[in-house]
């Protein structure tokens, strides 16, 4: 037999701690066992083709604006300032998605996640093998171009006071931007 009504967890819950057992177990197995609803369940793998299609569809179709966005800026936004650009192309994008999408691309090395001291990631859309340093005035992230035998020496000293080997390293730099020196000096 199947009960026609459907329970939430809580509901489930407190039938259990009622004590009737064997009803909570059959409500149970009935609410485990529905199908979740398409457009309110967005797990792309339990939707049926046409909703998982069109969920993965437009998850690209917001990553691919976002990457972009980041490749054609030479700032190093915050997941803030990608989701106010996003949404000029995509209003009902939430920032929830942008986290979502950056942290997806800094996985897979397409764009590059900036931890920063103020607690706010930065994100750059250049991955080949440069640093970062950050204005301690003014707060922005610029490019820092080194060229590959710096690089390389850094690694070759570390390994040596390290006991082991070292491949690859990550270094944030801190200073004063051109910009805020001349301000000062005004």
């Amino acid at each position: 037999p199947h009960c026609q009504r459907q329970f939430s967890k809580s509901q489930l819950t407190s039938f259990s701690v009622k004590g009737n057992q064997s009803f909570f177990n059959l409500i149970k197995a009935q609410f485990q066992a529905q199908p979740p609803v398409p457009g309110k369940d967005h797990d792309p793998i339990h939707l049926p083709n046409e909703g998982r299609k069109a969920l993965l569809f437009s998850d690209s179709r917001q990553r691919a604006a976002i990457k972009e966005y980041l490749s054609d800026t030479l700032e190093h936004p915050t997941a803030d300032t990608v989701y106010m650009h996003i949404r000029k192309e995509f209003p009902n994008i939430s920032l929830g998605t942008v986290y979502r999408n950056l942290n997806l691309l800094a996985d897979k090395g397409e764009a590059i996640k900036i931890s920063t001291p103020d607690g706010g990631d930065r994100f750059d859309g250049r991955t080949d093998l440069h640093y970062h340093v950050i204005c301690r005035d003014c707060k922005r992230v610029y490019d820092l171009e080194l060229d590959e035998q710096h690089i390389q020496s850094i690694n070759d000293l570390a390994g040596q006071h390290f006991g082991g080997t070292v491949d690859s390293h990550t270094i944030l730099f801190y200073g004063t931007c051109k910009n805020c020196l001349n301000k000062n000096c005004l």
